[in-house]
């Protein structure tokens, strides 16, 4: 009969050796956490033991149900155990991410070099220092500009070369569709400079000089044509 292994393995703060994760490793870790103001050192390999353990369990629990093929106290042992181990994981998550959002802050807000990051794990480095480049980036373009009495100001990114691309094909596609002839357009000669105005369509046109040909939506070269500003051109015109 398959049975649980509840052997006890201690996690010391100060131990260097490999951290076995066992369902009262969890535990512990958890308790440490939550009664503990400071972020409680763990071994870099944390979560990938996690997974190694979650795993262990999803395979003992194929097979209970292959051996048993009903839903029995030991498959009932073994999900209770895994859905209470993913509780535990995601309360050590949340509690850690806390403790470095506190972190980040403190650390922008004050300046300081000195603030401990030796029990952040890799991953939490870079969360760690994204939330600090953040805030330190808003502080500074915000709540040092209002201080300083000027316009808060963010430094905005410059966009990537695959979208700067994207942008102009957009441009040019947005171009070349009003140069298509269509029955909706009429072609104009402008019989005065008409300075750059928004058309009844809500779209930008101009500016244009005496004597300018241009391709227009009807509506809109209706109204200039109306106004003296402008005249149709007639097919072999």
């Amino acid at each position: 009969m398959l049975i649980f292994s509840r052997a006890i393995h201690s996690v010391m703060a100060e131990s260097d050796r490999e951290i076995h994760i066992t369902y009262d490793t969890l535990v512990d870790i958890s308790r440490r956490e939550r009664n503990k103001p400071e972020l409680q050192k763990l071994d870099n390999t944390f979560y990938s033991d996690v997974l190694k353990y979650l795993a262990e369990k999803k395979k003992i629990l194929d097979e209970i149900k292959a051996k048993s093929g009903a839903f029995d106290s030991q498959e009932q042992k073994a999900l209770f155990q895994i859905n209470n181990a993913k509780k535990l994981v995601r309360d050590i998550y949340e509690r850690r991410e806390r403790k470095i959002i506190a972190m980040a802050l403190n650390r922008s807000r004050t300046g300081s070099d000195i603030i401990d990051t030796s029990t952040l794990l890799d991953d939490e480095k870079k969360l760690y220092e994204e939330l600090v480049s953040v805030l330190d980036r808003f502080r500074k373009g915000v709540l040092n500009n209002v201080l300083s009495m000027k316009k808060p100001v963010l430094r905005e990114e410059k966009p990537s070369k695959p979208a700067q691309e994207e942008e102009t094909k957009s441009q040019k596609e947005e171009q070349d569709s009003r140069e298509e002839p269509s029955e909706d357009y009429v072609l104009v000669r402008f019989l005065h400079a008409v300075p750059r105005f928004v058309g009844t369509d809500l779209s930008a046109y101009g500016p244009f000089e005496e004597e300018d040909i241009a391709k227009l939506p009807k509506d809109v070269a209706r109204v200039l044509i109306s106004k003296g500003r402008a005249e149709e051109i007639k097919q072999g015109q």
